[in-house]
């Protein structure tokens, strides 16, 4: 509730109004209706800053007893004599509690903590948030089974929490986030192999019936006394955790996990449930399908992880891997394994090996890949394509120890591929047999300066499946984007006939668009995308004869001073970015007026000064 001049509104009267039970104004509105103690049909209260005045402390929460959502800010401002007042416990509506902590004086952290236990919700809630809570440990009550409804966890920039308490007993939580904990450095009793209980800790990790040794050589068998995660887990995200050097053993229930800016040196197994005559629970393969790892500096290897198991195998559909810079080594097979694996990235992993690796890296069921500045596996990465019947979509990026795109042979048996990305590989100097890719529909080529030093002005060999019919060789690429005009002189690139989309862009050195290529493309050439042409100086008159074109964009090209006849065909003319004259020429009256006047939508803008 805002009026017209978006100014708060003020709202002393809203108290008065005791049989509401929705209010949705904005955050800082709230903030201003003093006494809403007094509104005891309330049902949603989106946020609750703490004041430290009267009319404004969590004593007005006592008497709200219809409350679903909370949402309380400012805890800080809480005076620990008044927790209690707000009766949370006996709240049995509640379903979703956020804490939020967000000041950054310094308070006590055994008042902290005390304020924290003294918030105990009831055992119904199913979502509750802490963030910013300053405190040294979690209470009792949100580990042990007291929230036995509890489906989402969400701990967010505690910054003194340095062990977390198991959550095994948190039975329905199905999702769970921790980030930003900077201190963080143990989950439950997990920390190299010690049998104490950390604070806050509900049991011990380690159980009389499995020894140190046991956890320490990967067994994936874990009872119930030494789990750290609930069984029904669904999704884990830990996020800023530099001081979390391991995980404990993960559920199999758990189908995302993403883990970004933490510290951890080697990757987790999953554990198999046992129920109590030792014999294996219902649930026994994995239903991991999405996993992210992102910038952990210390991670070295993925041996020995649920990445190797075979209950994790079949689920896992897609596999992101990114500026992990200490990794060395995949899995022994690589990812071949993986056999319903669909997407699969990895980049900016400069110290990868390919030792000891087999030749075939890569499932069938692979879709999308992407390698990206890979170290010495870049090269057989590439090598792995062959068979890959699935693969759509290839995105190549800052592939330093790249020289060659595969051979014929290899690119004839990728009979779904549609996308190819190629950008910032310096020593790509051949596209390989670029030319069996009959079904290749998009491709992109920048930064990759190699390929233009020696022109290849041959004809490309015929694919061995199609020698008698030159004409299959040709590419049918719909859209074509390059960054290097000289790029279109290249073969296979040079022969190409079918092309309905061309992007240049960023080509510095470029003065002449490309006339021959784009009269041999005529045909089909329904776009046509100039981009930052510095040292373009004139536009062909050949444009009139593309006559299937229908749209021309050309943007920031200060030497263009004129435009050509163009093509009847032409419905959309864009000149960003343009000089002054050719403005005037083209208004209304002035002398290319005649050139563009049958074209339906035409937009002209001046060149901006810097």
């Amino acid at each position: 509730m805002e009026d017209s001049e978006g100014k708060i509104l003020k709202l002393n009267g809203m108290n008065n109004l005791v049989c509401l039970r929705n209010l949705h104004v904005p955050y800082n509105t709230i903030s201003s209706i003093p006494r809403i103690g007094k509104l005891t049909c309330l049902e949603y209260l989106s946020v609750f800053n703490v004041q430290r005045k009267i009319g404004y402390t969590v004593c007005e929460l006592k008497n709200l007893a219809q409350l679903r959502t909370l949402r309380l800010r400012d805890i800080q401002n809480v005076d620990t004599r008044e927790v209690l007042d707000a009766n949370l416990k006996d709240k049995k509506h509640m379903r979703t509690l956020s804490l939020h902590w967000s000041s950054d004086e310094v308070i006590s952290e055994n008042t902290d903590d005390q304020v924290l236990d003294n918030f105990q919700p009831h055992c119904g809630l199913e979502e509750l948030n802490i963030i910013g809570f300053s405190g040294t440990k979690f209470p009792f009550w949100m580990t042990n089974s007291y929230l036995i409804n509890i489906v989402s966890l969400k701990i967010i920039n505690c910054g003194k929490i340095q062990l977390l308490p198991s959550l095994a007993n948190l039975c329905s939580l199905k999702s769970l986030y921790l980030l930003h904990l900077p201190l963080l450095t143990s989950m439950g009793c997990f920390f190299h192999g010690c049998s104490e209980v950390p604070i806050g800790c509900s049991h011990p990790l380690i159980s009389s019936q499995q020894s140190a040794t046991d956890i320490s050589e990967g067994t994936n068998y874990i009872n119930s006394d030494s789990k750290f995660f609930p069984s029904h887990l669904y999704t884990l995200v830990i996020r800023g955790c530099p001081k979390l050097m391991e995980l404990p053993t993960l559920p199999l229930s758990l189908k995302h996990l993403k883990i970004v800016s933490s510290g951890l040196m080697f990757l987790p197994k999953m554990y198999q449930n046992y129920n109590l005559e030792g014999s294996l629970a219902s649930l026994n393969e994995s239903q991991l399908t999405n996993v992210l790892i992102e910038y952990c500096p210390n991670l070295t290897s993925f041996a020995e992880c649920f990445l190797q198991q075979n209950i994790c195998q079949a689920s896992l559909r897609q596999l992101h891997i990114y500026q992990c810079e200490k990794l060395e080594r995949l899995p022994p097979n690589g990812f071949v394994e993986l056999v319903n694996l669909q997407l699969l990235e990895i980049s900016y992993c400069p110290l990868l090996k390919d030792s000891r690796m087999e030749i075939k890296l890569l499932p069938s069921s692979v879709e999308q890949l992407t390698i990206g500045s890979c170290g010495k596996l870049e090269t057989m990465l590439i090598s792995s394509l062959a068979g890959l019947k699935a693969l759509s979509n290839i995105s190549l990026s800052k592939c330093s120890h790249l020289t060659s795109l595969p051979s014929a042979n290899t690119f004839e048996t990728l009979t779904s591929l549609r996308v190819l990305g190629i950008s910032d590989c310096p020593n790509l100097s051949s596209l390989g047999g670029l030319q069996c890719l009959e079904f290749l529909t998009y491709l992109t080529i920048d930064k990759c300066c190699s390929l233009t030093k020696v022109f290849t002005l041959q004809s490309p060999s015929p694919c061995q499946s199609s020698q008698e019919n030159f004409m299959k060789n040709l590419l049918k690429i719909e859209t074509l984007c390059i960054d290097d005009h000289s790029l279109l002189f290249v073969e296979p690139l040079r022969s190409m006939q079918f092309t309905r989309e061309l992007i240049i862009w960023d080509d510095l050195v470029m003065t002449s668009l490309p006339e021959h290529w784009l009269l041999q493309n005529r045909l089909l050439l329904r776009k046509l995308f100039i981009r930052n042409a510095k040292a373009l100086k004139c536009l062909p008159s050949s444009l009139a004869n593309l006559y299937q074109l229908r749209t021309f964009i050309l943007t920031n090209a200060p030497l263009v001073n004129s435009v050509p006849d163009l093509p009847t065909s032409l419905s959309n003319l864009t000149l960003e970015n343009c000089p002054t004259i050719l403005t005037e020429r083209c208004r209304k009256g002035g002398y290319d007026w005649s050139k563009i006047a049958h074209i339906p939508l035409v937009k002209i803008n001046v060149v901006e000064k810097q």
